[in-house]
């Protein structure tokens, strides 16, 4: 998600630095015409069909990811990434002979256009403290019982963390797990 987002917002944006950026060579104006200019999506299939010639016959891929995080991204609604993810998704579906899973990833919300699409076969939540600021296996849990439900479909706890750094910035990283007790139950 950083090459498409210019502005910061949890976390450092390099769409300056992109690839796809007039500025650079490329032929977009904003990050947010790779979502629908239609040359940017030709290229984002070009990768896909890369990516499933190199990678899909290995036995490690577990199942293929869109984007992390995209909700970050510049433009982003959840109508324009559900419309984009069924397409790109379609496409990926008719060139995996191996039928890996699909799914993508969000920073911040659980869009409904996204996750009830039939494309989506499971959905990939990250669980850093929305229910427990100071337990994450609460919070994986909690995560995964509450978007299974909604969404009918299999969830998968893909990132999952305590709040951070305390205002007091000679404190303990994480504050509320300084042992590590907290991510080993969640991991476990």
């Amino acid at each position: 998600f950083n090459f498409f987002c210019s502005k910061p917002k949890p976390t450092p944006c390099n769409w300056n630095s992109c690839v796809y950026n007039k500025k650079n060579g490329g032929f977009l104006s904003g990050a947010a015409e790779f979502f629908t200019d239609e040359r940017a999506k030709a290229l984002y299939k070009q990768r896909l069909q890369y990516l499933v010639s190199r990678y899909a016959h290995s036995p490690a891929v577990f199942a293929w990811e869109f984007f992390n995080e995209v909700d970050i991204t510049d433009g982003y609604t959840p109508q324009g990434m559900a419309v984009w993810t069924k397409e790109m998704a379609q496409f990926l579906r008719s060139i995996d002979i191996y039928r890996h899973p699909i799914s993508t990833s969000f920073c911040c919300q659980e869009p409904v256009e996204v996750w009830t699409l039939p494309e989506m076969d499971f959905v990939m939540v990250h669980s850093y403290s929305r229910h427990n600021g100071s337990d994450m296996a609460d919070n994986s849990q909690f995560s995964t019982v509450s978007t299974s439900q909604q969404f009918g479909k299999p969830t998968y706890v893909a990132e999952t963390g305590e709040n951070g750094r305390s205002n007091d910035k000679s404190g303990p990283a994480f504050p509320a797990d300084p042992t590590g007790i907290g991510l080993h139950n969640a991991l476990w």
